[in-house]
């Protein structure tokens, strides 16, 4: 019986450790079979490369956003126009979080760092946030966080940086998701042949400029679902943790001379209806806060900027209301 029971023992060992090379296995391949799967926040990967091989190009100015600037601000126009090199390093669902991650990596050329969301996004507790998949992505991609970067979360996101810290196995483990966008990914390179997919992964310049209009009914039921999850508009109010994560990277940019800017994008005149005169009057309070704390270099207002013919849904524009937005921000920059 002693026998059996040692051979029953060995073969366990030997199993339990054929499962766990096998385990190791799988992890090292799906950890480089994910950095070559697209991917919905694919985007990220190609931005810090061109930030970190971009010593031939050498931008002066950067746009960050969410999609609402990769279809909204044309940087070749400004580039041709005020004799620059900026680039648009919008992503989709970026977040103010995640605009400070990348700006950690910015090239030593840059001067000025505009960071452009609408009044709603400016208010949204997302601002601070970092939806999973794209954080998932910047730590499967390799992304190093810098003690100044994880300082500021510990005091505006806890939890943010919290999930930072937990191990890259845990975020491997996660990861399985990136199969299914992989998937959505290829099959919307195959039914929308109106955008280059690729050309929005790499693109440093106008990264969404293909755009179709959709039907007047399907914009309007568009605007009409993005309403019912809001509130009734009455109060507009930024709250301390995204006014204070501007405030912080506007303190870390100016550790290298770099002037951090606040671009308010244009807002659809079919939702600016449904704000409450309080609204309006809170709104400009807000921004007047920020501008009174002197850590901003400039603020440029646009949300009344555009009518709503030149809107996609409730934010992103047509490619006329990107040309009408980015000629507007190569007038006001020239009169820097």
């Amino acid at each position: 019986m002693v026998f059996r029971g040692h051979m029953i023992s060995k073969k366990f060992i030997i199993a339990l450790m054929a499962c766990v090379i096998g385990l190791m296995f799988g992890v090292l391949i799906f950890d480089n079979v994910y950095q070559c799967l697209p991917s919905e926040s694919e985007r990220f990967r190609h931005i810090l490369n061109a930030c970190n091989a971009s010593q031939e190009m050498k931008p002066d100015t950067v746009f960050f956003g969410s999609s609402v600037i990769m279809s909204g601000i044309d940087a070749n126009i400004v580039n041709s126009k005020l004799s620059i090199n900026s680039w648009n390093l919008g992503s989709p669902e970026q977040s103010c979080a995640e605009a400070m991650i990348i700006s950690n990596n910015l090239p030593s050329s840059v001067r000025n760092v505009y960071v452009c969301y609408t009044p709603d996004e400016l208010a949204n507790i997302k601002f601070i946030q970092i939806i999973y998949p794209n954080l998932n992505s910047i730590i499967m991609y390799g992304y190093k966080f810098s003690r100044n970067i994880i300082n500021v979360f510990n005091k505006i996101n806890p939890l943010l940086a919290e999930e930072i810290r937990k191990p890259k196995i845990a975020h491997l483990i996660k990861g399985r998701f990136v199969l299914k966008h992989a998937g959505s990914v290829l099959m919307r390179n195959l039914l929308r042949k109106d955008l280059n997919l690729k050309s929005a992964a790499r693109d440093l310049y106008f990264p969404l400029a293909g755009h179709r209009l959709s039907g007047r009914k399907g914009r309007q039921e568009l605007i009409e679902g993005y309403l019912s999850k809001q509130s009734d508009r009455e109060c507009y109010k930024l709250n301390k943790g995204n006014r204070n994560l501007l405030f912080e990277l506007a303190k870390i940019l100016r550790e290298t001379d770099v002037h951090l800017n606040l671009l308010i994008l244009p807002e659809n005149p079919d939702v600016r209806i449904n704000n409450r005169d309080k609204f309006n009057q809170q709104f400009n309070s807000e921004i007047d806060l920020l501008r009174g704390r002197g850590l901003l270099n400039e603020i440029y207002d646009y949300h009344k900027l555009l009518g709503a013919e030149y809107f996609l849904d409730y934010s992103h524009l047509t490619k006329e209301g990107s040309m009408i937005l980015t000629k507007k921000i190569v007038a006001d920059l020239e009169k820097e």
